[in-house]
């Protein structure tokens, strides 16, 4: 994907703008290369850097979302949420959104319901394959791979899944080391 900036005459007409605004305007420029803005442009701006919201946080503000809704739902349901978006609480807020309105009235919220919405992972399969690496075992990893991908796989979530059970892995590893 190619990222097309501003081109030098187009800098120069932002920077006209930035040296003499006018009084009404606030201007906000975002962008995930701030590296390839002109420092003329970059000196004449506030910025903010922002990062991805922490599971632990997103799950707090999820339950307090649902709590201020009169909605019961399964701490396994909001991990899965807050996981599952990756560290965007627009995109937690928007699910859980669709996940409340899944069950009926007064009814609980559970996996069940957030299975509708998201597909489910399946750690047992991740593991095995990652098993399979750790034994250069070639031919069960692709079996295990063939199977999963007649199954329906969601390519991308079990490579999250493999990536989350690598990373406690690796935890429980230096924890042990320590």
């Amino acid at each position: 994907d190619e990222v097309h900036m501003l081109s030098a005459s187009s800098f120069g007409a932002l920077l006209k703008l930035l040296e003499e605004p006018p009084k009404h305007a606030i201007f906000i420029l975002a962008t995930t290369e701030f590296d390839r803005i002109p420092e003329t442009i970059r000196s004449r701006c506030q910025s903010f850097d922002f990062r991805r919201i922490s599971v632990t946080l997103m799950v707090e503000r999820l339950r307090h979302i649902a709590q201020a809704e009169q909605v019961t739902i399964e701490d396994d349901v909001l991990f899965v949420i807050a996981r599952h978006s990756g560290g965007c609480l627009r995109d937690a807020e928007t699910l859980l959104g669709q996940v409340m309105g899944m069950p009926a009235e007064g009814q609980p919220i559970t996996m069940a319901d957030l299975d509708c919405i998201l597909p489910r992972s399946d750690v047992g399969a991740a593991l095995a394959v990652i098993q399979a690496l750790i034994a250069h075992d070639v031919g069960g990893g692709v079996t295990q791979l063939e199977k999963l991908y007649r199954g329906g796989l969601d390519c991308e979530r079990f490579m999250n899944d493999i990536l989350e059970l690598l990373r406690r892995i690796l935890l429980v590893t230096a924890d042990t080391e320590s």
